[in-house]
């Protein structure tokens, strides 16, 4: 038998009955951050990731999330950053930057142990929307997001300036889309049409050494980017 996957390597013991796990860019430092919802430990958490394999010690978001049974992240604000949704109670915590969290907002307390959070687009209005599963009432809920979107909403590369590639974050996935890198003539250089997703990795490809310009077709976002 091939063996795949190393032996485990301890993240945290300093959260008490973990029910739900899930992982994204919360400081937008190009690395894969990682959330928890912990039920006796009462505490939604998150665990920055160093992109070397390791992870710092668990910071709070909530160190007082009642019974926190699920957790999710999402830009519900459409600021371009991943928001923190949790339940039982259907709450969200707004990312203020570089993983930094503002306080508890109570979006709903009308489901009975909601063990389930989720966000999409449901309604096509270009924002999430947030939806929720409880078992002890029986109830799927959907919660309409009606926040005005972001005044600008920008990409953000990792690193920039790169050599052979960069992780290149859209924020909130949208229809699917094409990505298109412009050199400093405007000439089309390279071009990726992607799916509903929230990042992809830029490899350099046909992309000449110096500056150039990302730009995504339907909603116009753009950045420079650097290669080496």
């Amino acid at each position: 038998m091939v063996k795949v996957l190393r032996a485990p390597a301890i993240i945290s013991t300093q959260v008490d009955d973990i029910r739900c796990i899930y992982s994204g860019f919360l400081d937008r430092d190009g690395h894969i951050d990682l959330l928890t919802a912990s039920f006796d430990g009462d505490k939604i958490a998150w665990y920055p990731n160093d992109g070397q394999g390791g992870f710092a010690p668990v910071e709070a978001i909530s160190p007082q999330e009642g019974s926190a049974y699920a957790v999710y992240a999402s830009d519900i604000d459409g600021d371009g950053d991943l928001d923190v949704l949790s339940a039982s109670a259907i709450t969200w915590y707004e990312n203020q930057g570089l993983g930094s969290f503002g306080p508890e907002q109570i979006i709903s307390t009308h489901t009975y142990w909601a063990n389930s959070i989720y966000s999409a687009d449901l309604d096509g209005d270009g924002d999430r929307d947030i939806v929720s599963a409880s078992d002890r009432d029986n109830k799927v809920a959907w919660y309409e997001n009606l926040r005005p979107p972001a005044a600008t909403e920008s990409l953000f590369i990792y690193p920039n300036p790169f050599n052979s590639q960069a992780m290149v974050v859209l924020g909130m996935a949208h229809d699917p889309i094409t990505v298109q890198v412009v050199d400093l003539t405007g000439r089309v250089v390279q071009e990726q049409k992607l799916g509903a997703v929230e990042h992809f990795t830029l490899k350099r490809g046909s992309i000449t050494a110096g500056g150039s310009r990302i730009n995504t077709e339907k909603d116009s976002k753009r950045a420079r980017i650097v290669v080496q």
